[in-house]
């Protein structure tokens, strides 16, 4: 597609509005539009937000009118689409926050309340949901590109692990991290992840992982913790994790702090595992008594992506796996089917997540209840 125009505009607050264009009959973008802010009106949406909606549409028509586009109707707006509008909001210079305001608050929104059922059909600006709705079409990248474990592969090969790698396993599927950013690079080095990198963050009282990237320039990204991976995480340490003869880091002059460590004592002490170590982990249980082909360590954070793309949004998924374009975790929404949709689950919906909790003792799994003592005749 020819790359978009991009109106000559001051953005030094990263707030203007682009030069209006020039009076266009309504089209059914515009109908659906109108009848959408009539509906936030209705909601008693405040005069800040019903602005902060027209401000987002001006630069929406400034890129679908435009001849290189041209989308006249909700219903021809694709993931393609939304990629390349984000890219051209961007080399527009406005903010982050700005962009994300624009396409979550306002593009997104728009697109959800077109497909919703309770329109009346035949209208030419409506959006069918078709049963196949969540099949790639063919602008669509290839499905196998960005494959995903599903509940079975991921339940078969849990059973077949140790306790260090069962947690391996869940670690890399909740969090979405690269191998690299979790094992050591050379055998006798700390590793990248260490347990002071689990940390609570006190404006959200959640907790969350601090990693550093690989490449340089090397930055902390933050990385949400699901509560049931941080009770996971909890027993790990305390209960799996070897706590005696661990060997010291020259650096520091300190037992060695990375979160996974090699299976066996090597000259007489348990070092970092290295990145190839735990691949070829991995590896070994993609070829165990209960095989399972497509095991590998990115798949599982192929896995996150895809999954978490129904959780937060494209810009916060980024964030968590460190995507220096956007355009590559649009490809996890795209697989998903997730163009007009938005925030469809509250938390990564895995089963087989709940049910490594569920295999905690009761005494960890669930607080216990002190028994009620009534007093008996007598007694003052």
């Amino acid at each position: 597609m020819p790359k978009p125009s991009i109106p000559k505009v001051s953005l030094a607050a990263g707030r203007e509005r682009p030069q209006p264009l020039a009076e266009s009959p309504l089209d059914p973008w515009d109908e659906a539009w109108r009848l959408w802010l009539d509906r936030k009106a209705s909601q008693h949406r405040a005069p800040k937000t019903m602005a902060n909606f027209r401000w987002a549409k001006t630069w929406i028509d400034h890129f679908r009118l435009d001849p290189a586009n041209r989308v006249t109707s909700p219903s021809a707006w694709t993931a393609r689409h939304t990629t390349e509008f984000m890219l051209w909001l961007t080399e527009a210079q406005l903010s982050p926050s700005a962009v994300n305001k624009i396409v979550n608050g306002g593009l997104i929104q728009f697109l959800a309340w077109c497909a919703l059922d309770e329109h009346e059909p035949g209208l030419p600006w409506r959006i069918e949901r078709r049963p196949d709705r969540r099949e790639i079409s063919d602008d669509r990248p290839n499905r196998d590109a960005y494959p995903k474990l599903n509940e079975t592969e991921m339940s078969v090969a849990l059973s077949q692990a140790s306790p260090r790698d069962r947690f391996l396993l869940t670690f890399l599927a909740c969090t979405g991290l690269r191998i690299g950013e979790v094992g050591a690079a050379r055998t006798g080095e700390e590793a990248n992840l260490r347990l002071e990198d689990m940390q609570l963050n006190s404006s959200t009282a959640k907790w969350e992982l601090n990693v550093w990237t690989l490449k340089p320039p090397r930055e902390r990204r933050r990385v949400p913790v699901d509560p049931r991976l941080k009770r996971l995480w909890d027993v790990y340490v305390q209960e799996v994790r070897p706590k005696d003869q661990i060997g010291i880091d020259p650096a520091t002059g300190h037992p060695w702090q990375a979160v996974f460590l090699t299976s066996r004592l090597d000259r007489g002490a348990y070092l970092p595992a290295t990145t190839s170590a735990l691949q070829d982990t991995i590896k070994s249980l993609k070829q165990g008594p209960k095989p399972v082909p497509r095991l590998h360590p990115h798949i599982l954070r192929h896995t996150f992506g895809r999954n978490m793309a129904h959780v937060v949004t494209p810009f916060q998924l980024a964030a968590m796996m460190g995507h220096k374009d956007i355009r590559t975790t649009m490809i996890y929404a795209g697989l998903e089917g997730i163009e007009g949709e938005f925030r469809q689950r509250s938390t990564l919906e895995y089963a087989w997540l709940d049910a490594e909790v569920a295999r905690l003792r009761p005494a960890r799994n669930q607080r216990a209840i002190p028994a009620i003592r009534t007093r008996g005749a007598g007694q003052t």
